[in-house]
């Protein structure tokens, strides 16, 4: 698990920490991981995630 950066007080704790990218024909275009830090629980940078998936997928786009 992670805990999100985000704004959001309802629920903080993220279960499925990595998230892939598949393309249309199932291939895995990107792995998202969390921060990971020594004596620190990882953190997912909602920011970060959300601008690289987007470059990744403008990258892939016919």
């Amino acid at each position: 698990y992670a805990i999100s950066d985000s704004s959001e007080s309802e629920y903080a704790v993220d279960h499925s920490a990595s998230v892939a990218m598949v393309d249309q024909n199932g291939a895995v275009r990107a792995i998202f991981k969390p921060e990971f830090k020594q004596g620190s629980v990882p953190l997912i940078n909602a920011t970060t995630l959300t601008e690289e998936f987007k470059k990744i997928a403008d990258y892939y786009k016919n």
